[in-house]
């Protein structure tokens, strides 16, 4: 179809292919702008309960006005052909987002804040999404997320929710049915209900978005299996693997704030996409303040049996001939009961001393020679276990490594507080100035001490 003209829209590329249709980058020539069509093809038009899905598709669409929500434009018939035009986002999918790696906490935090508060514009339009995944989520280039494909979207009727329905998740009386047991959607990011081909709430979503922000930090699903059915058995028996276990340095809020997610009955999930989001919000200005949140021992012991189950055969056999070879001197050396034995033992046990001792003067200075190689950071201070990092911009992926470097510190750090860390951005020269005559200066950049 490129090249030819559906209406005043002329198609110039292929942008990829969904479930219930084919979209393409095209121009429309009498408002002179770039736009997505999204077009069902001929053979498709025949099967009249897809077309009507696919129509249904823009008017849900078209009822939601919000920033996370791709735009719709126009939905037109030409001969056999139905297309939408809708926003042309400039970015990359979720998907691509996670397949290249290039997602820290932070910024899948404020992906998932953004969808959360699209979703409770649309839940509070009576709109249910059911297919939330990574590649239904674009991140534009300048950092806004756009929710697409309302394409399996479910209008609820006061017959169908009737029970379910709370001041939050009204039912909204629009005229459109699903087929009853029909599950629409993503076998992976179905909810349990949906997977049953229940009838659904607003919850339904925030389990397909709790499953979207697990694969954004882990880069695995939390629910997997060799075909269709194994997966939809893992959706409504087994529980995912903790978060923490994949990746120890998750915020142990961020991993409740999924599970609850997660949970098998709606209604142990949040009543609404507006009280998820507002939990992720307090979350993220926890996580850009470097507020550490006191980890149970019991959890801590946890991660480091982990730890230790994923050291190399080779390296821990070394650990157990080294640790087996301490003890065997020590036993020696105690029996012999030698003068020279005991100042060995003596000699030897001051060294450990030491170490421990100074085991936060090292984590500090672990911290600084890590954080100083980020070109952005212009000054590190320290006072009382206050850590500043003065920095050029602040970013997602700046502040996101800076925390979760300060996290890696402290769990290293056997004893004492654990150091917190405040980030400060566009910092007047004066404050700089003050900092610099202070003591607790740990790094400079350069061009910094030029021109004070």
């Amino acid at each position: 179809m490129i090249g030819h003209t559906l209406k005043h829209y002329r198609i110039d590329a292929p942008l990829g292919k969904g479930g219930m249709g084919e979209v393409f980058r095209a121009h429309d020539t009498k408002l002179n702008r770039s736009v997505a069509l999204k077009v069902l093809s001929p053979e498709l038009t025949r099967d009249v309960g897809r077309r009507q899905r696919f129509l249904r598709e823009a008017q849900a669409a078209a009822r939601v006005n919000h920033p996370a929500i791709g735009q719709v434009y126009d939905v037109d018939e030409e001969g056999e052909v139905t297309f939408i035009a809708m926003e042309l986002i400039e970015g990359r999918t979720v998907r691509q987002l996670i397949l290249e790696r290039d997602l820290d906490c932070l910024a899948a935090v404020d992906i998932a804040i953004q969808v959360a508060e699209g979703l409770a514009k649309a839940h509070a339009a009576g709109i249910i999404h059911r297919d939330i995944k990574p590649s239904n989520i674009v991140r534009s280039n300048d950092g806004h997320v756009k929710i697409l494909d309302f394409g399996v979207v479910k209008l609820l009727q006061p017959a169908v929710c009737a029970d379910s329905a709370t001041p939050e998740m009204p039912a909204i009386d629009t005229g459109c049915t699903t087929e009853p047991g029909l599950a629409l959607g993503t076998v992976s990011h179905m909810s349990p209900e949906q997977s049953k081909g229940e009838s659904l709430d607003f919850r339904s979503d925030l389990f397909s978005l709790g499953v979207v922000i697990y694969e954004m930090i882990t880069w695995k699903l939390p629910f997997q299996g060799g075909n269709p059915m194994s997966i939809m058995h893992a959706i409504l028996f087994d529980q995912p693997v903790p978060m923490r276990s994949i990746r120890p340095n998750v915020p142990p809020e961020l991993e409740r704030i999924v599970d609850r997610c997660l949970e098998k009955r709606a209604d142990d999930r949040y009543p609404s996409a507006h009280s998820l989001a507002t939990e992720l919000r307090v979350l993220r200005r926890n996580l850009e303040s470097g507020k550490v949140e006191h980890v149970p021992l019991v959890q801590q012991v946890r991660v480091a049996l982990r730890e230790i189950r994923d050291v190399p055969p080779s390296r821990m056999a070394w650990y157990s001939i080294s640790l087996a070879s301490l003890v065997a001197a020590i036993v020696f050396m105690v029996r012999s009961a030698q003068p020279g034995s005991l100042l060995a033992a003596g000699v030897v046990g001051l060294f450990v001393y030491r170490y421990v001792r100074n085991r936060p003067l090292q984590m500090l200075r672990l911290f600084v020679r890590r954080i100083g190689r980020i070109p952005e950071v212009r000054m590190i201070t320290c006072k009382d276990d206050q850590l500043t990092v003065y920095v050029d911009r602040a970013g997602a992926g700046l502040y996101s490594r800076i925390n979760e470097t300060l996290t890696a510190c402290n769990r290293r750090l056997f004893f004492g507080n654990a150091m917190t860390v405040a980030i400060r951005t566009d910092s007047p020269k004066d404050e700089l100035d003050r900092a610099l005559n202070d003591t607790g200066v740990h790094y400079v950049r350069p061009d910094v001490i030029e021109k004070s």
